[in-house]
């Protein structure tokens, strides 16, 4: 892909993820794979269907999309969205110390302390407090 046309596709991402349209993302990113082929390209489809939560289309989009810490970080919170915790753990272990993997860690296990909170509360009746 160009670079004109990469950062014309960035910005259009960053434009409509920020206005919540991630249909409309969606769509423009599978027409430019469609002509491109670009593999970049799927990383952003990927995050579209995360944002939908669509975690299967997600993940099967970023499995083909090429490694980096960004496919990294959107597999391990589809692992975790789609019930797979050991592979969600497995995938943390790749994170570097870089601001965004520790931050996507941080909200991994907010995320999984949120689940046990609600079980506990769930199971006793009581607060379960950690």
């Amino acid at each position: 892909m160009d670079g004109c046309r990469c950062t014309l596709s960035y910005s259009i991402f960053h434009t409509i993820i920020s206005l919540s349209y991630y249909n409309q993302a969606l769509s423009i990113y599978e027409k430019l794979n469609e002509k491109s082929r670009d593999p970049a390209l799927l990383l952003h489809i990927a995050a579209c269907h995360f944002h939908l939560h669509m975690s299967a289309n997600a993940h099967a989009a970023a499995m083909q999309a090429p490694d980096c810490a960004l496919k990294t970080r959107l597999l391990m919170h589809c692992h975790h969205r789609l019930g797979q915790p050991d592979h969600a753990m497995a995938l943390s272990a790749q994170l570097g110390d870089g601001v965004e993997d520790q931050m996507s860690l941080a909200a991994l296990l907010l995320m999984q302390n949120k689940h046990q909170v609600r079980w506990l509360v769930g199971v006793g009746g009581g607060c379960g407090c950690l």
